[in-house]
């Protein structure tokens, strides 16, 4: 067996390291839920801002995401304006 160069042996560890730094993510928004709600936070108004923050960090990835990929320009003015387009 060959020896793996470092590019391939990150390609096989990335869903390992995403899916603890998901984890790790996940505890410390448990964490800081619970610290807010035992210091009286409502649970409506801390889903509110929880959605609030996603939404901003989400945002900027789609709208990047979004405009590299060329075929859903045509799919804004479909929902808009019913299109009888046929795709590819």
């Amino acid at each position: 067996m060959g020896k793996l160069c470092p590019s391939e042996v990150f390609n096989k560890v990335k869903p390992y390291l995403l899916m603890v730094s998901l984890q790790f993510g996940t505890a410390g928004l448990y964490i800081i839920s619970m610290a807010t709600l035992n210091r009286g936070m409502s649970r409506y108004v801390l889903i509110v801002y929880r959605n609030a923050v996603a939404a901003l960090v989400i945002s900027p990835f789609a709208l990047v995401l979004e405009r590299l990929n060329n075929t859903t320009d045509l799919l804004i003015p479909c929902i808009l304006i019913p299109c009888t387009h046929t795709w590819p």
